[in-house]
This record gives C-alpha cells, sequence and structure tokens, in this order.
C-alpha cells in the first residue's frame, strides 16, 4: 500500500489559503500536514491519529509529527461526522449511516465488524464500559450495547429538545450538545430509561461539548466557549443583581428596585430572611420566609429613603438552606440630597396655560432651553406619591426616566444629556413629561451640541 496516495474524493489543500494560514498564526507553528481532506473528524491513540475524511476513515502515523504517513483507510457508508477510539475498536458516527464499529486491532487493515444504523443522523459518539451513547440529530440520544461489536443493539433512547450534535460522558450523565436547545444532562444510570435531570439554554447553538470534574465546557457557535458549572442536588440560589446604586433622591422622598431570586436546584429553595444593615435601605415586599420551587423565582423590593443630604452605602443579606451559598450579599448605594426651593415667577409657566385644579403634579419652565450640557426640570407635587419624569425623542423612544415618590412641595431633577445607556443624545427637540396618578405634562426642551 503506497503511503502517499490520497483517496479518490480526497482533495488537496489550496496552496494560497495554507499561506493565508501561516500569516494569521500567533504563537503557534506548523509542524506537519495532511493536506488531503474534506476533515471532519479526529481521534489519537498511540502512534495512529484517525481522521474522518468524507466517506472513509483515514489511519495516518503520526510518530514523526513533521511527515504523517497515510498507513490504512476503511470506507463507510456515510458522511464521518464523529470519533471514539476505545481499546481495539474504533466508533464512528457515520451520519445517515448510524453508528459504525472498526477493529483497528491491525492499524493497516482496518476493518469493519459491526454496525447500527440509527433512526436519526449520528453527529457525535462517546463509548463507557459497555455502551455507545450516540448523539443522533433529530432523534436525540440513543443508547447502544456494544458488549458484542460485531452485534449493536439499542436498549433506550432520550428525544432531546433540539438537534443532539455532540456527547460526552462522565460517571452516570450523558452531555449532549443539543442545538440552540444548548446543553442536557441525562441520567444514564438505567440504559434502558434515560431521563433528562438538568439542562442549560446556551445563548447560541451548541455544538460540542467536553466534561472535565465539575465543569462543562460548550462550543456554542456565534457564542464562542460556554463554561457551564454542575450544581449537586438539592437547592441552589440566584441572585439577578449583585449591586445598584439608587442615584440621586431627594431628602423626604424615596427610590425603589426590585430584584430577583431564581432556584436552579432540583429542591425547594427556603429564603429564610432579607435583611439590610443600614436603615436607609429597607425591604419592602415580601415578608419572609418564602418557598421558592425548583425553577422558580421571587421578585423582592427595596426602597431607599435618605433621611440626610450625604452618601449612602449598606447591604442587603439573604439567608437561605443553599448548602453551597447559605448566605448571599446585594451591595447598594445612593446618595441624598437637599430639596430645591424653585422661585415661581422663574420658572412656572403660566398657571392658566399649564394646569388644572387639584393637580397633584405640575411641571415648571425647563431651564436653560435651549441648553448644551444640563437643563433643570423643576416640578411640584400637591401631596406624596410617586411621580414619574421621562425624556422623548421626537421618534417617541424613551431617553432617559426617573421614578420615585416624592413628599408635597416643590423638587427638581437635572438631566445630563445623556440616554440610560450613558450615551449623549444629539442635537434636537426633546419632549420632557411628568405625571402622577392620571395627571401628565410636558414641554420640549431642545438640545444644542
Amino acid at each position: 500500500m503506497s503511503a502517499q496516495v490520497p483517496s479518490s474524493y480526497a482533495v488537496p489543500y489550496p496552496a494560497r489559503r495554507a499561506a493565508k494560514v501561516a500569516e494569521e498564526a500567533k504563537n503557534v507553528r506548523v509542524v506537519g500536514r495532511w493536506p488531503y481532506g474534506p476533515a471532519f473528524a479526529v481521534v489519537v491513540q498511540g502512534r495512529y491519529a484517525y481522521l474522518g475524511s468524507g466517506g472513509a476513515v483515514l489511519v495516518l502515523d503520526i510518530s514523526d509529527p513533521s511527515s504523517p504517513r497515510k498507513v490504512g483507510e476503511c470506507v463507510t457508508p456515510g458522511i464521518v461526522e464523529g470519533l471514539f477510539v476505545s481499546g481495539d475498536y474504533l466508533y464512528v458516527a457515520d451520519y445517515k449511516a448510524g453508528l459504525r464499529i472498526i477493529d483497528i486491532s491491525d492499524p493497516s487493515f482496518p476493518m469493519e465488524v459491526g454496525a447500527y444504523d440509527t433512526p436519526g443522523y449520528a453527529k457525535g459518539v462517546h463509548v463507557s464500559g459497555s455502551y455507545a451513547y450516540v448523539a443522533d440529530w433529530d432523534e436525540g440520544l440513543r443508547v447502544i450495547d456494544i458488549s458484542d461489536p460485531s452485534s449493536p443493539m439499542e436498549l433506550g433512547a432520550y428525544d432531546t429538545p433540539g438537534l443532539a450534535k455532540a456527547v460526552h460522558v462522565s460517571g452516570s450523565y450523558a452531555y449532549v450538545a443539543d442545538g440552540e436547545a444548548g446543553l442536557r444532562v441525562i441520567d444514564i444510570s438505567d440504559p434502558y430509561s434515560p431521563r433528562e435531570v438538568g439542562a442549560y439554554d446556551t445563548p447560541g447553538y451548541a455544538r460540542g461539548v467536553h466534561v472535565s470534574g465539575s465543569y462543562a465546557y460548550v462550543a456554542d457557535e456565534e457564542a464562542g466557549l460556554i463554561i457551564l458549572e454542575f450544581l449537586a442536588p438539592g437547592p441552589h440560589i440566584h441572585v439577578s443583581a449583585t449591586s445598584h446604586n439608587f442615584g440621586s433622591v431627594s431628602v423626604g422622598s424615596y427610590s425603589e428596585w426590585s430584584f430577583s431570586i431564581r432556584n436552579l436546584g432540583s429542591a425547594n429553595l427556603t429564603v429564610s430572611s432579607v435583611s439590610s444593615d443600614n436603615p436607609a435601605f429597607e425591604v419592602v415586599s415580601p415578608e419572609f420566609p418564602q418557598d421558592i420551587s425548583p425553577e422558580g423565582s421571587l421578585e423582592v423590593k427595596l426602597r431607599f429613603s435618605p433621611t440626610e443630604a450625604k452618601s449612602y452605602a449598606g447591604t442587603i443579606t439573604i439567608e437561605s438552606n443553599d448548602p453551597d451559598q447559605p448566605s448571599v450579599s446585594v451591595s447598594l448605594s445612593g446618595e441624598g440630597v437637599a430639596p430645591v426651593s424653585v422661585s415661581l415667577p422663574d420658572t412656572l409657566a403660566n398657571p392658566e396655560d399649564t394646569f388644572v385644579d387639584n393637580a397633584k403634579v405640575m411641571l415648571g419652565k425647563l431651564y436653560p432651553n435651549p441648553f448644551n450640557s444640563m437643563v433643570v426640570i423643576p416640578f411640584s407635587v400637591s401631596h406624596p406619591g410617586e411621580v414619574e419624569v421621562a425624556i422623548y425623542n421626537l421618534k417617541g423612544q424613551v431617553m432617559w426616566e426617573y421614578d420615585g415618590w416624592f413628599a408635597p412641595g416643590w423638587h427638581r431633577l437635572v438631566w445630563d444629556g445623556r440616554d440610560m445607556s450613558g450615551r449623549k443624545v444629539g442635537s434636537g427637540i426633546y419632549l420632557v413629561m411628568v405625571a402622577a396618578e392620571d395627571r401628565k405634562f410636558a414641554e420640549k426642551v431642545a438640545m444644542v451640541r
């Protein structure tokens, strides 16, 4: 057998593309290459690399990495998508042709000894003990008994919600990269009845997975590499935010903010208490203790009520029965500012033109108008309550908004010409709206950069 004659379907790697790859290299160099493709899968054992090349498996001697030599070949009826080597056998995920088992005891003469035509399209395979686990595209995970390599047979299956692309087995679990359905964790302790015990819907499209220790590494297409940690059975807490800044709040008024507590575990999460170490930061709702079922969530509302014009900092502590994180903290901050008295003649529009009798809120004249760096928004509140202030562009899009509780009297907010993401808005006309209950007042302001 000639070691340098490629299979009839193999295509040499374009020299121009090879040169481009060399130009892009960083801290890596090419020491050898088998320049014929396509190459869809590879696995290495000892001095041999087994290369899935279209409709065949090539056996390459890589004892000299600078000059790999083809020493054997086995043609398969499908397209080689995945490979796994165990002992004297190579297990092939052969797309439409299912699982193929190749005897590689003599690498120069690899020979198929058994096969099982799975119902889907075999994309990946992993062998553990006497079983081969096949990622079978739209037919999910298939469990194949390979104790007799010449006569493999299916024992069980689990139809994953996505398209099974790859599988990795660790212990009693099979981890399936399931396309748009992310990572699925399948309990295979009973090969006749595999069942899903965990999942994570990755942001991209899960195409590959490798498990090491308590972590799964998912190749998630456009989302890159996703690293996931496995959680032991029981309750597991997840808090939506670890910090929050309430910003500037007038003394005598307040601002509220909510965060969520989720249970990522398999047992009820009991949140025994949520407490604050600073009275300026108050837990409004709900009352505790609270139980959260698996995959459930709970919203917690906090209130910042400054009593002095100064900076505030505090910590919310969440106590639960999570065995790994029995105590979780959320850092809080805010600035208390003194209420501003606004001269009525200088700031108010004509009351007959702007306001109605018994209005809860009144909007004063914006100043300066036009403005360059910041504009003052004065408003009056007739009795305690919630007030919402929002800035809109002429397309009706919200540029900036603020809501909080205000005591009776005149108040003042300052807009610095930035949107909610902190980016400067462009020159133009904007609409300032102040609302409370069923009353809304608006005035135009011009931004000039």
